[in-house]
């Protein structure tokens, strides 16, 4: 399963490896871009949340995705929450 971070509108993730048959989670904070991600990609999963408190549990992907929000997060939590949610044969993008 992957996650796309800050995920906004929905974003054509093949430049990133994902499939249209892959699982994919979207998270964002903004619920007006979310509504429009859900009409884009309506086979994925999108959520309300921020990249800091991620509301997964521990290795519960094999890639995290994030083209755009990282540097608006706090490093240092985002940086220990996405390698818990990871699995341990992840690859982080």
């Amino acid at each position: 399963m992957r996650t796309s971070i800050g995920c906004g509108s929905g974003l054509d993730l093949a430049s990133w490896g994902v499939e249209a048959s892959d699982e994919v989670t979207g998270l964002d904070i903004d619920d007006s871009r979310l509504a429009v991600a859900r009409v884009r990609f309506p086979n994925r999963t999108y959520l309300h949340g921020a990249g800091e408190r991620l509301p997964f549990e521990d290795e519960s992907f094999d890639r995290v995705i994030s083209a755009v929000a990282l540097p608006y997060m706090n490093i240092q939590k985002r940086s220990q929450k996405f390698t818990a949610s990871l699995s341990l044969a992840a690859v982080f993008r």
